[in-house]
């Protein structure tokens, strides 16, 4: 099942363990906006932090195998936000099947996307280059 953000937000599912994932870009020409595979987290209150958090009073950890919580910091929120608009959230599931079938699900219509975009350019491309034979 996937959470509801305001919940995540509010701090409502602190100390629960999920699953995160989320993969987009906003423009081909410059690196991927944002690309979490799917993984294991506990969602953890910005109490216990040092670091700012914007937009959320809870942060995620992430779990490696032996169960061990790392204690780096995993922002719900990405880095397109501003003032009025936080940015857009993370996917969290709370089932790991659930997030991987999202996350491949964004990857394929990024995919998509790509192609349409690469064959644009191309096509611009072979205008550019005809012109110039033309002149040659």
């Amino acid at each position: 099942m996937e959470l509801n953000t305001k919940e995540l937000v509010d701090g409502k599912h602190n100390g629960k363990i999920v699953w995160i994932c989320d993969y987009r870009w906003n423009d081909f020409d410059i690196k991927q906006t944002r690309n979490i595979k799917p993984t294991k987290v506990l969602i953890r209150s910005i109490e216990e932090t040092t670091k700012r958090v914007y937009y959320s009073y809870c942060f995620f950890s992430e779990i490696k195998k032996d169960s061990f919580v790392k204690s780096s910091l995993i922002k719900l929120y990405d880095n397109t936000g501003y003032r009025s608009f936080p940015g857009i959230p993370l996917n969290v599931f709370t089932e790991e099947d659930e997030c991987l079938k999202h996350y491949k699900k964004q990857a394929n219509s990024v995919f998509k996307e790509f192609e349409k975009y690469k064959n644009n350019k191309l096509q611009k491309l072979d205008e550019i280059s005809n012109q110039i034979c033309l002149l040659l």
